[in-house]
This record gives structure tokens, sequence and C-alpha cells, in this order.
């Protein structure tokens, strides 16, 4: 019993008050509207803070489960070596925090003058010269084979051309954790409304075994339809397109990556503040390099080549 023998009956909205010497009981609807009001403040404020605390525990379990997650990450290049150092500068001091282990795998088939050794990647694999597609195709190919052959088991391997930079790993950890908690083998973005993207994906490795390798020369030497696409429109992504339809079927199962689900020409080659792939190197310095200072901040000081390549 409360201090003054006082109780509250809170299913009659009243307050019983008993003095000392049990008077009669005296009833008083006005202290009862505001004990009422004062109930229910301390109930939002209690529930608040018990929905605080379990957000901060959802949050740390999410740290602690991206912080297991193996990342095979491939990058695939022939000339834009500037490019592809900036982008290795992205991975090590931007993704890498975010994750349990990221192993870069470089495959390159340009001069050896122009990349002589190894920078940021665990493995660089050379490749002879071969033309534009046909040489993207090989080392893609090559890039899959030699993650499925490794003997770590990645949970998810990332696909990316040398000159495109993802550079909110915020944004990229969400993505990957909606890739594993809503079992999605695939995160990609539509190119051109219609094919999947090749410049920048994830996939689980048991999806990269049933779609890899993918054999587009032979594909275009056998159709002719390939043939006289070749020329006029998005060939290495639209036979892509088909493998992975091929083995899922469903494209409920592809997770179209939030700010970039379709790529068109306005957002071609940026989205701004986490996505840069411009061919064109001033035109990529014009679009970017204010954002990434202000975004970046002093995490830009252990990121040499992107800081030279922005200037």
């Amino acid at each position: 019993m409360a201090e003054g023998n006082q109780t509250l009956f809170t299913s009659t909205n009243l307050i019983l008050k008993k003095d000392k010497k049990d008077s009669p009981i005296k009833y008083s609807p006005q202290k009862t509207k505001k004990t009422r009001k004062t109930f229910s403040r301390l109930l939002c404020i209690n529930l608040y803070y018990q929905n605080l605390a379990s957000l901060a525990k959802l949050y740390i379990i999410i740290c602690v489960y991206a912080k297991d997650l193996k990342i095979a990450s491939i990058i695939i290049t022939f000339n834009r070596v500037d490019e592809v150092k900036a982008q290795m500068d992205i991975i090590r001091e931007l993704w890498q925090p975010m994750f349990g282990n990221i192993d870069i795998y470089h495959e390159y088939n340009g001069k050896r003058a122009w990349y002589p050794k190894k920078y940021k990647e665990d493995f660089l694999h050379r490749h002879k010269q071969m033309p534009h597609f046909g040489g993207a195709n090989h080392m893609l190919n090559q890039g899959i084979k030699h993650v499925l052959q490794s003997k770590k088991a990645y949970d998810y391997i990332i696909v990316t051309s040398a000159d495109t930079w993802f550079y909110d790993s915020k944004r990229l950890k969400k993505v990957i954790l909606t890739l594993s908690l809503k079992r999605f083998p695939l995160a990609t973005s539509l190119w051109g409304g219609m094919g999947l993207a090749t410049e920048f994906f994830i996939m689980t490795p048991s999806l990269a075994k049933k779609v890899f390798p993918l054999k587009i020369t032979e594909i275009i030497n056998k159709y002719r339809f390939f043939r006289w696409a070749y020329a006029k429109m998005a060939i290495f992504e639209s036979i892509f397109t088909i493998q992975v339809m091929k083995v899922l079927k469903n494209p409920n199962k592809i997770y179209l990556i939030p700010g970039r689900r379709v790529v068109l020409l306005k957002n071609r080659y940026c989205s701004p503040n986490f996505y840069a792939s411009h061919h064109d190197r001033s035109q990529r310095r014009k679009d970017t390099s204010s954002n990434m200072h202000s975004i970046l901040l002093n995490k830009m000081q252990n990121m040499p080549s992107l800081n030279k390549f922005l200037g």
C-alpha cells in the first residue's frame, strides 16, 4: 500500500483516498484526470526507451552479422589504371570496415608497363589483350572462376568495372543485408529498363556457379540476330540477362538497387552521393569531386589514388 493508504483504480478513472483512521473514501475526479495524463506520459516514455533499446540491440546484431560476411570483389580493367587504384582505395577504406573480410580479385588485360605491380588487391591476374566485349567477357568469366576455385567460402561476389565507384558504404551494407535477410541471390539495376546491368552487380556464389561462364563470342558467332545486334544494343547485358533468367525463372528474385533501380540516360553515369561511372575523366571529376569530398571528409586522407584522381 502506498504512503497515505492511497489506492489507484484506473478502471473507474477515480482516486480513492483513505486516511490513516480509515475515514470514508473520497473521490477526486480532477486528480484522476491529472494522474491519468501523468501515467500516459510515463507509459509513452517507457515504451519509447524500450523501443530505443530494442533498436539498439537490433543494430548491434546487424553490425555483428555484417562483420561475419565474407566478400569477394572482382574488378575488371584494361587501361583505366588510375580509376582502378581509386576503386581499391574506396574498397579498402570504405567497404572493408563494414564487413568481416573483402578479398580483391583484379582481372587485368592491359600492358604490364601501365600496371607493373599490385596496388591494394589480394590477387592480380593478367590476361592477354582481346577486343572490348570479348576481353570483358573473358576476364569476368576468369574472375568468377578464381573466386569459386578459392578455398574461401564467400557469402557474396561484387563485380565492378574499374571506373565504377560505389562510394556510400552504408548504402552498400544495407543492400547486402537486404540480400541476406530476404534471400535475394542477385542485386543489380535494369539497364535501359530492360536488361540487367553488368558494370556493377552483387551475386551469391551459388548463383554464379549456374550463370557463368558466359559464352558471348560463341553466341554471337552462332546466332545471326546477335551478330546483327552486336553493335546496336547492350549485347553483353542482354546475354547476361538471358543466362540469369534461365536459372532464376522469376524476376522477383532479383533485387534492384535503391536509387539506381533503372539506369537511363539521365543517371547512366552518376547517381548523386553514392555512385559514379562516367568514362570521361573530366566529367567524372565534375560530377563527383565536390560530393565525394563533402561526404568522405577525413577518410580521404587514406585514399591517395582517389585524391590524386579527383585533384
